[in-house]
């Protein structure tokens, strides 16, 4: 009697959560005669780089493009020397990026990371070889390193 009390719920259980299971299923695969196909994507390496190797990197290069993704206020009270200010928050942030040249690698900051390294993301699934920098331009300064206001 025991045993036959416990088996009841537990199928009862299985039906219910395998019902949801369908159901949800139906609901992805499209609504309304629309359907939805989704490629999946294996996202482009970003290269993460320290302040002093992000140095180095751009110290060897002859014709860098270095992005700061911070706002127009952060950027004009301090940056990196040759960097050009594109906003991540603007609304035509890919519009610019795009404007860059698919050839030439691209050295992106922020103040502290994280805006550089969404901004690093989308930059590389648009074609573009990225180093960001760990740290971001707080990380730059604690080393010592100079910016300008230029």
């Amino acid at each position: 009697m025991i045993m036959r009390s416990l088996i009841l719920p537990a199928v009862l259980v299985g039906c219910l959560l395998t019902a949801g299971c369908q159901q949800q299923a139906s609901k992805a695969e499209g609504t309304e005669g629309i359907s939805t196909t989704i490629i999946p994507h294996e996202a482009l390496p970003v290269k993460v780089a320290k302040p002093e190797e992000f140095a180095g990197l751009l110290a060897d290069e002859t014709d860098a493009q270095i992005v700061d993704v911070r706002t127009e206020g952060e950027y004009s009270s301090g940056h990196l020397a040759g960097s050009m200010n594109i906003n991540i928050a603007s609304p035509d942030f890919h519009g610019e990026v795009s404007k860059l040249d698919t050839e030439r690698k691209i050295y992106v900051y922020c103040a502290i990371g994280g805006r550089s390294a969404r901004a690093a993301e989308m930059m590389a699934n648009m074609g573009y070889e990225v180093v960001d920098m760990n740290g971001g331009i707080t990380a730059w300064k604690s080393e010592g390193r100079e910016t300008t206001t230029e």
